[in-house]
Parts: structure tokens; sequence; C-alpha cells
């Protein structure tokens, strides 16, 4: 089977998307490692604190992710965006 050359790296960027989601989303359903109040942080028990953390975590990854799997993903350049936006006014 052939693959093509730019087919690599984009295989590249949905392993690091899947990475950037599942990492947080896989600490969120180990409830069993967090179902506990201590340690605490900021007088927060460690089911909160944990949650808010990889909560934030997950937000920061699918907004990476977004940027990454659309990185390369339009064909057309900026000056060729103007021209035709442009050209359609």
């Amino acid at each position: 089977m052939y693959n093509h050359p730019s087919s690599r790296p984009r295989r590249r960027a949905y392993l690091w998307a899947t990475l950037l989601i599942g990492v947080p989303v896989l600490a969120l359903l180990a409830v069993p490692l967090y179902a506990r109040t201590e340690p605490t942080l900021f007088a927060f028990p460690m089911f909160y604190w944990w949650t808010f953390v990889w909560i934030a975590a997950l937000s920061a990854g699918i907004g990476a992710a977004f940027h990454l799997l659309e990185r390369g993903h339009d064909d057309t350049t900026g000056a060729e965006r103007r021209t035709s936006t442009e050209m359609s006014r």
C-alpha cells in the first residue's frame, strides 16, 4: 500500500489530538483514584480540585487539538483567500 508523504504528518496530528483529549478524559473517568477528601488544596477536598484541574486541562487540550487539526487543513493561502473575498464584493 502506498502512503502519500503528507499522510504521515496528518496521522501524527491525529495521534497528538487523541492524546491531548484522551489523557484528561481518562483521568476524570478514574474516579477511585480521587474519590477522597485528602489531600486538600486551598481548603478544597481532592475530589474537587482534581476535577477542576483536569477540566481545565481538557479545555486546553480540546483547543490545542482543534488548532493542530485545522493547521494545514485549508489549501488556500491567505493571499488567495483575500483575493477571493475581495472579488465577491
